[in-house]
């Protein structure tokens, strides 16, 4: 099955809201207060004054650190001392965001009916988006199913995942109350947005949620990533998208995936989204 094909750029109301909404998420907005932040701890660990002059033109003067970020941003790379990590909405980066966008107006288009759901959410950047798109283009009925455990990443548990060190990591353990504050400052808290709380293996299995049109994987380990398919990869619409956010940057995710895909007799083609992205479109029924 051929890529997601790229939406016809448009000046309308609801393009130009999901890409103010994009540029949010990222803080493509907000780069420049990054850089800010950064140069004003550099300068309280070595003791020195700011220069006034640096913090008003910061974006000229750290032109190349700009654009670095700039490019990090775009293809959703972070590190532990990425400046900007707790900063966005998400760590998808702009080009995982652009495809999203994609699959979301493919299963409008096609009728593909059912909800989204991801797995593994962090600030709620890619839950945000799916809510800002149903209600830019009036698709009332659609839910957004945002699953996490709201308290970081577990501890490895299988042998796949040996030396993935992210259980440590702090950054990566938000609180559903500041998912949900997300979600009533971006203006769409509602009924249709569910927060599901706990590990992927004792929430997924007994959701009540009827068929999904978009599943995204952000779980980062094997276990997370099997038991989110093992529950819902069955509840996929025909015709709808699955996305997995970690396979290039994780081996045991997929390694994972991979498996599933053989014991189930995938043979959908995955579709590269970014270096670490991709997806694949549940087959329509013959």
């Amino acid at each position: 099955m051929s890529p997601v094909p790229e939406p016809a750029r448009a000046c309308d109301p609801a393009s130009l809201y999901l890409d103010l909404l994009k540029k949010v998420l990222l803080n493509e907005t907000g780069l420049e207060a990054e850089l800010r932040i950064a140069y004003l701890h550099e300068c309280a660990r070595s003791g020195t004054t700011p220069d006034r002059i640096v913090l008003r033109d910061i974006r000229l003067l750290q032109a190349d650190r700009f654009a670095a970020l700039a490019r990090r941003r775009q293809e959703g790379r972070t590190s532990r001392d990425d400046i900007g990590l707790d900063c966005a909405f998400t760590m998808s980066g702009r080009l995982r965001l652009d495809h999203l966008e994609r699959c979301l107006a493919q299963i409008l288009e096609d009728g593909i009916a059912g909800d989204f759901l991801e797995a593994g959410v962090w600030r709620g950047g890619c839950g945000l988006f799916a809510s800002g798109f149903f209600k830019a283009h009036g698709a009332a009925g659609r839910r957004v199913w945002l699953a996490d455990s709201f308290a970081g990443v577990p501890p490895p548990s299988h042998p796949a995942d040996a030396g993935v060190a992210l259980s440590d990591r702090p950054e990566l353990a938000i609180q559903r109350p500041l998912v949900e504050e997300a979600f009533r400052r971006f203006g769409l808290w509602g009924d249709d947005v569910v927060l599901v709380e706990g590990l992927f293996a004792d929430t997924l299995p007994t959701l009540p949620v009827e068929s999904l049109a978009v599943l995204r994987l952000d779980g980062d380990l094997f276990t997370s990533t099997l038991d989110t398919l093992s529950a819902l990869y069955g509840k996929v619409t025909p015709g709808g998208y699955v996305i997995v956010d970690d396979y290039g940057a994780l081996p045991g995710c997929r390694f994972a995936i991979e498996a599933f895909r053989l014991t189930k007799g995938i043979q959908a083609p995955l579709e590269t989204v970014d270096w670490t992205c991709v997806a694949w479109r549940k087959p329509l029924a013959a």
